[in-house]
């Protein structure tokens, strides 16, 4: 086959092709077909990422005058504001619990990866608190 290498070395390589084949066909078969294991690619469903799959029953995005309480929110609930992914919902959640309550969206502006534009894009989607209305 390849004098080069040892028979091993070759069985190394047959196998390394065969699982780069196999994770290519599973790849081509879920982009055709969105409910074949939707969490095995990897590509978060809702997200504008090249080649990601949106299902119509599914929204990962907040809806219009949908508020979101950020001193009360989930980490999924936090997901659904633009611009804001797990990393930056889990370090809202963790900048809350060590901090405590947030008095006004601007207090955000601390947390590492938002930065005056997200705030700009999330502002009509969050407030602080029970107060009725956008903050």
């Amino acid at each position: 086959m390849m004098p080069w290498l040892t028979p091993g070395e070759e069985k190394v390589v047959a196998l390394l092709i065969g699982g780069l084949l196999l994770g290519s066909a599973i790849l081509i078969y879920k982009r055709s077909h969105p409910a074949f294991a939707p969490d095995l690619v990897g590509v978060r469903q809702g997200r504008g990422a090249a080649g990601s799959i949106r299902p119509a029953e599914t929204s990962n995005e907040v809806e219009e005058g949908e508020c979101v309480d950020i001193n009360e929110a989930s980490e999924g609930q936090l997901e659904k504001l633009p611009g804001i992914g797990p990393v930056i919902a889990s370090r809202i959640i963790a900048y809350r619990d060590e901090v405590g309550p947030f008095s006004s969206p601007d207090d955000l502006l601390r947390i590492r990866g938002i930065g005056p534009e997200t705030l700009g894009r999330i502002r009509p989607h969050v407030r602080c608190g029970a107060r009725e209305g956008i903050e």
